[in-house]
Order: structure tokens, then C-alpha cells, then sequence
């Protein structure tokens, strides 16, 4: 994987999404308001299931199927991140009750919850990096389940190369808080 062709390949797939206005105004509109949303993320999936040197952009069509699809896509989400939000909660409750009800709360409190917190995110970030390949190798092989073949998943990111794949998402990561600030 070629990072600076990959992200070439990107830039210019993604200008022929503007060479339809009116598709990409329907997928801003879909993706502003909540549940609906999902019919993006399923948009996504079709975008993800064309070969890598398309040249055009799949139809935007079958919404129902699209918001199933969306759905699937949000599930993984949360089974891959459940731990990870089961270690936060407890730092984000104390949070919000020592600025709300009991501004004194003790320290004992905060002692379990910060460790939590930490613990948490590294766990999110690193679960993060296999759930982007689990995601696309569900999209890919059309199966749910998919999302959970880790020996599958572990075994394309090791083809990749970790170094690289951990970049790639980086890219990526940056790409999207520009395009989204835009």
C-alpha cells in the first residue's frame, strides 16, 4: 500500500462525488440529521465495495438498504468499543456529578475513575486500528460476522504492514477533521 497514491486515488475519487452536486447535498442533508445518518454510512459501504480503480461513484439509492447497512456499521462499532466505553463512563459520570451536584466529590472517586479513563482510551484507540479493517472486511465480504474474523483481519493488516496501515489511518484521520471543518 502506497501511501501518497492511495491518498492521490482518494483526492480524485472523491472530486467526482462534487461532480454531483446533487447527490452530495442529499448526503449532507442525510448525514446532518440523526438515525437517518446511517444511510450515509451505508452509502460509505458501497463506496467501499467498488474496486479500488473505479472511476465512478455507486447510486445513491435503496435508502432502506443503505440505513441497514449504516446500522450493521454502528453495531461493530459499539461490540468493538464496549469495553472501552464501560472504562469511561465511570470518569465522565464522576465528571458530571462534581460539576453539578457534589462539588467536593472525593478523591477516592476520581482515583478509580482517572486510571479508568486512561486505560479506556488507549484500549479505544488500539481496538480503533483493527476496527477500520474489521469494518471494511465486513463491507467487503458482504457478512457480519466478517467484522469478527480477527485471525482474517490481523492477517490483512499484517500484509499491509503495520507501520504503514497505523499511517494510512492517520492520513485519514487528518483528511477527515479538514474536510469536516470545511
Amino acid at each position: 500500500m502506497k501511501l501518497d497514491k492511495n491518498l492521490t486515488d482518494s483526492i480524485n475519487y472523491m472530486q467526482i462525488l462534487f461532480t454531483d452536486l446533487g447527490g452530495l447535498l442529499i448526503l449532507i442533508v442525510l448525514g446532518i440529521i440523526p438515525i437517518v445518518n446511517l444511510i450515509v454510512a451505508g452509502y460509505l459501504s458501497k463506496v467501499m465495495k467498488k474496486p479500488s480503480d473505479s472511476k465512478e461513484l455507486p447510486p445513491l439509492e435503496n435508502y432502506l438498504d443503505l440505513w441497514v447497512q449504516g446500522l450493521k456499521i454502528l453495531v461493530v462499532v459499539i461490540i468493538y468499543m464496549i469495553v472501552p466505553i464501560i472504562l469511561v463512563v465511570p470518569f465522565v459520570l464522576l465528571t458530571v456529578l462534581a460539576w453539578t451536584a457534589f462539588p467536593g466529590l472525593p478523591v477516592v472517586g476520581w482515583l478509580l475513575a482517572i486510571p479508568m479513563l486512561i486505560i479506556g482510551l488507549i484500549l479505544a484507540f488500539f481496538f480503533a486500528i483493527v476496527l477500520a479493517m474489521a469494518i471494511v472486511n465486513m463491507v467487503r465480504k458482504d457478512s457480519f460476522g466478517k467484522a469478527f474474523a480477527m485471525g482474517e483481519i490481523l492477517g490483512v493488516i499484517g500484509r499491509v504492514g503495520w507501520g504503514t496501515y497505523v499511517l494510512w489511518l492517520i492520513v485519514m484521520f487528518v483528511c477527515a477533521l479538514i474536510v469536516g471543518g470545511i
